[in-house]
């Protein structure tokens, strides 16, 4: 987490350097060290040798979490770079179960390769996902009236706040 609060105030000499210090047998912390590491190099210009560790650190990921975020700074590396033939052989390799960032990264991806049809595949998942989103905290919202019962006329607070969220969720 130093290292990283150093890369974001600019001192990534030092924070490859900490980065560097770290011994661990965590595999898990390993990865977070390889990527972080990449994010670093490919900052600092050297995309290929950032691939190189995203891809191998990518090989090394048994969660399909860490399978995702690997991948999707593979595809923000490529872009960053213009690289975009390989971003978009990336970006497809990310599937349709990608959570909603690395999702994002696919529609620059396929935006930037000029892939209108794929492109607006992705936007319609990702306004889906945002709409699913809302749903499920007012889902919770009202959930936890339920359970708490705190205020002194529940049944008021929850009629207010089931039509507000509902408003939002019709005006999205």
């Amino acid at each position: 987490a130093l290292a990283n609060v150093m890369r974001r105030r600019g001192h990534s000499p030092d924070a490859l350097e900490l980065l560097a210090e770290i011994r661990t047998g965590s595999p898990r912390q390993i990865r977070y060290v390889t990527h972080l590491r990449a994010v670093i190099i490919a900052e600092g210009g050297s995309a290929q040798e950032a691939l190189t560790l995203l891809r191998a650190g990518l090989n090394d990921c048994r969660l399909a979490r860490d399978r995702n975020l690997f991948q999707a700074t593979i595809i923000a590396v490529e872009l960053r770079f213009r690289r975009y033939e390989d971003a978009l052989k990336s970006a497809r390799q990310l599937g349709n179960d990608a959570p909603a960032a690395a999702r994002v990264v696919q529609l620059h991806a396929f935006a930037a390769n000029d892939d209108q049809l794929n492109a607006d595949e992705v936007r319609a998942w990702l306004t889906t996902h945002a709409t699913l989103s809302r749903i499920r905290r007012t889902v919770e919202k009202i959930d936890a009236l339920y359970t708490r019962r705190t205020e002194a006329n529940p049944g008021e607070a929850e009629q207010r706040l089931v039509s507000e969220e509902f408003d939002l969720l019709l005006a999205a």
